[in-house]
């Protein structure tokens, strides 16, 4: 990304930190678990997270 996106970015959760509007994220404090996100091959996970989003099996898991 550039400089400039990144100023922003940072500019904007600032903002967000100082004003309370992150204090109600359900996430606040608990660690991510990317072990599922780095198992998935790379040239699959954009579609295995669109599924999996969509609450969708894939093909061959259907019964």
């Amino acid at each position: 990304m550039s400089l400039f996106i990144d100023n922003a970015i940072a500019g904007w959760i600032r903002n967000a930190e100082k004003n309370g509007e992150l204090d109600s994220n359900p996430y606040k404090g608990k660690t991510i678990d990317l072990d599922e996100y780095f198992r998935t091959p790379a040239e699959q996970r954009m579609g295995m997270k669109i599924l999996k989003d969509a609450n969708c099996l894939p093909p061959a898991l259907r019964s």
